[in-house]
């Protein structure tokens, strides 16, 4: 099987097999456009290979971390994005107490990230966009 897909993800986010191994046919996604299979010259399935594909596409996309098919993104529960604001705002968290906070970027706002934990919405400190129900 030749390599031909532009996008790749990492190996860490396929399933594994029931041995513990990532077997093709578990790495098979259908509808997923990815070519999850790299092979060294001989047709054989490399994972030393897979490892590389993998970072070559987290570096042309300039991805901070990995992809994953199992992520919080994927299941709904996730979203990325950037909060910036140049006066002061007045917002509310959910039990109604107001806060007014100056201007700021909404990844480092220690403030916006207790107001949104009040609405089940959870900062991930070391990935700036990143906001979820749960922190990861």
């Amino acid at each position: 099987m030749k390599s031909t897909s532009i996008l790749t993800l990492v190996i860490q986010s396929i399933p594994k097999d029931n041995r513990g191994g990532y077997g093709k046919t578990e790495t098979q996604k259908e509808n997923i456009p990815i070519n999850w299979i790299h092979t060294d010259s001989s047709g054989n399935y490399s994972e030393k290979i897979s490892r590389a594909k993998a970072m070559e596409m987290k570096n042309a996309y300039g991805m901070k971390y990995i992809a994953s098919i199992t992520s919080n993104h994927i299941l709904g529960k996730a979203i990325d994005m950037t909060i910036t604001w140049i006066k002061d705002i007045k917002i509310k968290d959910k039990a109604g107490k107001e806060y007014i906070l100056t201007p700021n970027n909404g990844a480092k706002c220690k403030e916006l990230h207790d107001i949104g934990a009040t609405y089940g919405v959870y900062k991930l400190l070391k990935d700036d966009p990143h906001w979820s129900f749960n922190g990861k």
